[in-house]
């Protein structure tokens, strides 16, 4: 099957969140299963991007609009249209194809759609959307920061099939943009394989720190968890705190003036090797995220087998289950993460075989491979010349 997948960034970009990591690990795993795939990432033209020599598929480049890759680029929506030249290019042959999009890059892919054989499927990865409201018909969003919400509102009523990572994330886009229940299927994200060679062992945990990785903004929750760990007093353990972002100065000032300094370790964002090993080398791991869709970090630190503490956003319930396989905490609850880190501090027993299930639970269910499995049962569904009698419609105009 010849698939195309889009996606705003890359994951070698300046900034590259889930959507650019997800597509290249979706892409490899379709590559895989004997696949003809493309990918069409995003980059300023003078930026400087160092993806490998060597990709499973190949690799295009659309423009983006920016000095560089940032997440609130303004004119990040106008991918749509370097986006669909890139696409478009790659259709010149006339064969039917999958075209897969992430966001807003894909909004103008339901109109080539109307005269290419495409079929199009959206993966929405974002974890909030804004308020919308009816407007004669129409959903209609206020404000100029959000034209990339209405463009992924163009994308999704457009797609024969929305396939968000979870079903936190259907129910997100079905209510914001209208979008029937028969044209939503999650489809949950894999662990990156690289975790996957990693291990946490129970014997030596008392000796580690804990670990929180991700991106240093106040979604993410770090300022709870740093309020909670200063709560510990004396019988706290180290605390390692990997990753960048914005609010990295405003975290270290917290650290500063809670008079924790002295047992917090901070280090630069790393690849996947080194956080699988950090993870092995870690006590636990604490992701006290406010908002997620569903977390690619969750995922990996589970399957590695660490002990988790995480919070109960988004679709996160769909794999980590309190007592079962982590403790799971009210988002911005300091006193619930606080118990949380005493309870995985006085019980290793059960810290252990928290990530014993975790490991298990993850490895078996919630692989790329798996992923793609069921990805390639909705490309045959919608894929132009499929029975009719299965074949998924986009949203129409209600206006």
């Amino acid at each position: 099957m010849r698939v195309i997948l889009t996606s705003n960034f890359s994951p070698w970009s300046a900034y590259a969140g889930g959507g650019p990591v997800s597509t290249h690990h979706l892409a490899s795993a379709l590559s895989r299963r004997g696949h003809d795939v493309n990918v069409i990432f995003t980059k300023a033209p003078w930026e400087h991007v160092a993806p490998p020599e060597t990709t499973l598929y190949r690799l295009h480049w659309a423009a983006l609009y920016h000095f560089w890759s940032q997440s609130q680029a303004p004119l990040r929506p106008l991918t749509a249209l370097t986006v669909a030249r890139q696409v478009e290019a790659l259709c010149a042959n006339g064969k039917p194809i999958i075209v897969h999009g992430q966001g807003e890059e894909s909004a103008a892919i339901p109109r080539l759609a109307e005269r290419l054989p495409i079929g199009f499927v959206l993966t929405s990865r974002y974890g909030a959307l804004p308020q919308a409201s009816p407007h004669r018909g129409r959903r209609i969003f206020s404000g100029l920061s959000l034209p990339k919400y209405a463009a992924l509102g163009i994308a999704a009523r457009g797609a024969r099939i929305c396939a968000p990572p979870s079903r936190f994330g259907g129910e997100l886009l079905g209510r914001t943009y209208s979008i029937p229940d028969r044209n939503i299927e999650p489809v949950h994200n894999g662990v990156p394989d690289a975790f996957l060679d990693y291990h946490w062992v129970a014997e030596g945990a008392h000796e580690r720190p804990l670990l929180f990785f991700g991106r240093f903004l106040k979604v993410k929750g770090l300022s709870d968890l740093l309020n909670a760990f200063a709560r510990l007093g004396q019988v706290a353990p180290r605390l390692r705190l990997v990753g960048k972002g914005p609010d990295a100065a405003k975290l270290r000032r917290q650290v500063r003036r809670l008079g924790i300094e002295a047992r917090v370790e901070w280090r630069p964002w790393a690849d996947q090797q080194t956080l699988g090993r950090l993870i092995e080398d870690s006590r636990a791991v604490i992701l006290p995220s406010h908002r997620e869709n569903f977390s690619l970090a969750v995922l990996s630190a589970m399957a590695v087998g660490a002990p988790l503490i995480t919070t109960n956003v988004g679709g996160t319930l769909e794999v980590a289950e309190d007592s079962v396989n982590a403790l799971v905490c009210p988002p911005g609850s300091i006193d619930a993460l606080e118990t949380a880190l005493r309870r995985i501090l006085d019980n290793p027993a059960e810290a252990a075989a928290l990530g014993t299930a975790a490991a298990e639970r993850v490895r078996k269910d919630f692989t790329w491979d798996a992923a793609a499995a069921r990805f390639e049962a909705i490309y045959e569904r919608v894929l132009p010349g499929a029975s009719s009698s299965v074949r998924a419609q986009p949203v129409k105009d209600q206006s």
